[in-house]
């Protein structure tokens, strides 16, 4: 190294012998540290050249010097070669761990692995045991892999060069041809036909023989299982057809017909005979200025038809002393409204979303058609106590039998033009899930 001397350097060098200790000291720290702490240091040289000093009388050599003739002090012996073997092959064989191993026999557990590395790297430079044998059919132990190795170095390289080629090239097969293949196995598969496996191009593999072991022989080529069918899909499944075809054709025709005639039936009005007892009115007298209700009048209605029962006189006077908040259950029980339906007439529809009671709503609409056993029903929707016509028109053809109620006709309230279009009904609807 370059020495680097100052006037400072210079200047504590003079006052040291320079053929001493501290002379030596002085002319290391001046050659080794950096230009840019001899400045720093400068003030505090002489003290620190007298703890070096120190430090040198203490351990009695120089530190200047390079100590080329170090002795390894050794507190315990080396191991016994014979210890360490028995270590590594309870590692090998009984398949103990390093650590087990180490403290089973007394030994540090870097010591056991230096060894258990060198012991693999002495069999890694051994040649393989089926390289040396003649009779490829045997399967011999190795004690490198710890397991059974039954195909030598060679044959792992071809078995791994043809997995990796099989794997890109589609086990021989293009891009074009694998649906081909697909489909055409899918098809025989469902016209009942049986699919058998080709025969192996090599002999069956066994213990015994010269021949060579193919990786198509041990195990081949996998198979496409025919498509399955969902059970859950409720939908029919098809096949390609010409429907131009007379047989196909008069299939079609068929099963229309069969549609028809299924929905008509379901349209057939039929005779239903109850034993439930029906509410007929609430006859209500006036108290002042209040309206006192009577019992109800309940009539025993053994059998449905066209004619209604005869009804006392007294029990309605006119039409203002007939109460309509019938119940859910009293509406539901009867079989036509009570008022014939016609075209005009504000009507209550009832919509069945399940099978329970509560899953009906109600929808109040206007009769603007009437066709046999159907009507078609402009909606309205209810915003407070008010029924309005909404901005896109809601209509639906609907059956006579989900009408349940004919209402009176509605009243208007307020002078605005948006408080005229509200629709209001003389009516208690709080039996009704209203929408």
């Amino acid at each position: 190294m370059k020495c680097f001397r100052t006037s400072w350097v210079t200047k504590w060098s003079s006052r040291i012998d320079s053929e001493g200790p501290m002379g030596d000291l002085a002319l290391y720290v001046s050659n080794t540290l950096p230009y840019s702490l001899r400045k720093d240091f400068s003030r505090n040289l002489k003290g620190v050249l007298k703890i070096l000093f120190v430090d040198i009388q203490y351990r009695g050599k120089d530190l200047t010097k390079m100590v080329r003739t170090y002795q390894l002090k050794r507190d315990k012996p080396p191991p016994d070669l014979a210890t360490l073997q028995r270590a590594v092959a309870s590692i090998v064989k009984d398949g103990s761990s390093i650590r087990a191993a180490a403290e089973n026999f007394g030994l540090k557990k870097s010591t056991v692995n230096d060894a258990l590395r060198r012991y693999r790297a002495e069999l890694d430079a051994q040649p393989d045991i089926l390289e040396t044998d003649k009779s490829p059919a045997k399967v011999l132990p190795s004690e490198r892999r710890g397991f059974w190795q039954v195909f030598t170095r060679e044959q792992e390289k071809q078995l791994t060069e043809y997995l990796k080629a099989a794997s890109l090239m589609n086990h021989g097969l293009t891009g074009l041809s694998t649906p081909a293949t697909t489909n055409s196995t899918t098809e025989a598969a469902d016209h009942g036909e049986v699919i058998q496996d080709s025969e192996p191009e090599g002999p069956a593999p066994g213990t015994s023989g010269t021949a060579p072991i193919t990786p198509e022989s041990v195990r081949p080529h996998p198979r496409i299982d025919p498509t399955k069918r969902n059970p859950s899909n409720g939908r029919k499944r098809g096949k390609t057809r010409i429907l131009t075809d007379t047989p196909e054709k008069e299939q079609l025709e068929k099963e229309k017909h069969n549609r028809e005639a299924k929905k008509a039936k379901k349209k057939t009005p039929q005779k239903k005979i109850t034993k439930t007892k029906k509410m007929v009115g609430r006859r209500q007298t006036k108290v002042g200025n209040k309206r006192k209700p009577s019992a109800f009048i309940r009539l025993s209605v053994s059998e449905t038809s066209s004619s209604e029962p005869e009804l006392p006189d007294d029990i309605c006077d006119d039409e203002s002393d007939m109460s309509l908040d019938l119940g859910e259950d009293d509406v539901v029980a009867s079989d036509r409204p009570v008022s014939p339906i016609q075209i005009g007439k504000f009507v209550l529809v009832k919509f069945e979303l399940g099978k329970s009671k509560s899953s009906c709503v109600y929808y109040v609409g206007l009769v603007e058609s009437i066709d046999n056993d159907v009507a078609d029903v402009k909606f309205l929707r209810k915003i407070g106590p008010k029924f309005v016509f909404p901005e896109i028109e809601d209509k639906a053809t609907v059956d006579k039998k989900d009408i349940v109620l004919v209402l009176p006709d509605p009243s208007s309230s307020g002078g605005t033009a948006r408080s005229i279009a509200g629709h209001v009904f003389s009516r208690d609807f709080s039996a009704f899930n209203i929408k």
